[in-house]
């Protein structure tokens, strides 16, 4: 999809055959990317992207919706107006046509520029992809909702956050990258569980004995004591700093 697959604004010629089409390409645009859980396989998603598109054909100017990468994505002109209703509906309408709660991550670009459709469909997908990770899916999902994680998707350079999270989590990623180990994905575990050994060992499925081990190795690695409120959410937002940058590349 020429929109979704280029960071340059839409060229001339593709403005004008969507706007034969009822669309405008030329004005600013909410991104809305989607995913819902497939019970039988086979044409489900284009049952749902049907479904999405039949709702929203009356709005004018017309929404663009396409299935992308794995996902439902609509661009709702802001021109068309009542966007937080416009995302309720499209998450509802995916819920309905999949028969199971669908995700609905929502990016409101700010005014101003050319469009940036591209940048806004990038910044939507990698919330979704955070949203679904950190146990928020079958919900309409803002990028406010994702606190720092939200702030950071909307950046354009995160070279020194990336920097940030790589001296922070550096000597653990080098101990799994030596020894084949799994000590990033327990400490990821740990601090959602809020240091929690308990809940991190039922997660990850080993003895809570293995994960006072492998906390122990991570904090003498590293120097520090995760019982320290402040390390705790330094590393924790070393992991998100991570995960943004991840999906940016």
């Amino acid at each position: 999809m020429e929109l979704l697959g280029s960071p340059n604004p839409p060229a001339k010629a593709l403005i004008t055959r969507a706007g034969l089409l009822g669309h405008d390409l030329s004005g600013p645009h909410i991104a809305m990317v989607g995913t819902a859980p497939d019970p039988a396989g086979g044409q489900f998603y284009q049952r749902v992207l049907s479904a999405v598109s039949d709702t929203l054909r009356g709005y004018r100017p017309r929404p663009v919706t396409a299935m992308y990468r794995g996902n439902i994505v609509v661009l709702w002109p802001t021109a068309a107006g009542g966007s937080a209703e416009a995302a309720r509906l499209v998450q509802r309408t995916m819920t309905t046509a999949a028969g199971a709660d669908a995700t609905l991550a929502v990016y409101r670009p700010g005014d101003g520029g050319a469009p940036r459709h591209y940048q806004s469909y990038r910044i939507a997908k990698g919330a979704l992809e955070i949203a679904l990770r950190t146990g928020r899916g079958g919900t309409l999902v803002e990028l406010a909702d994702l606190g720092i994680a939200g702030l950071l998707l909307q950046l354009d350079d995160t070279a020194q956050l990336v920097e940030f999270a790589d001296r922070t989590l550096g000597p653990v990623l080098d101990y799994d990258h030596r020894h084949r180990t799994e000590l990033l994905d327990t400490l990821r575990v740990y601090l959602d569980c809020r240091l929690d050994r308990g809940a991190t060992a039922a997660q990850v499925h080993i003895h809570p004995n293995t994960v006072g081990q492998r906390i122990r190795r991570i904090e003498r690695l590293c120097g520090i004591e995760l019982s320290d409120p402040s390390t705790a959410a330094r590393f924790s937002t070393a992991l998100t700093v991570r995960d943004v940058a991840q999906r940016n590349r």
